[in-house]
């Protein structure tokens, strides 16, 4: 699974706020 810390997806707005939202 990508890095959602260092590859933060606009279509995910959970990783601004830090959650790891790895499941859409």
């Amino acid at each position: 699974m990508p890095d959602y810390e260092s590859t933060p997806t606009p279509s995910v707005p959970e990783l601004e706020s830090g959650a790891p939202a790895a499941r859409e």
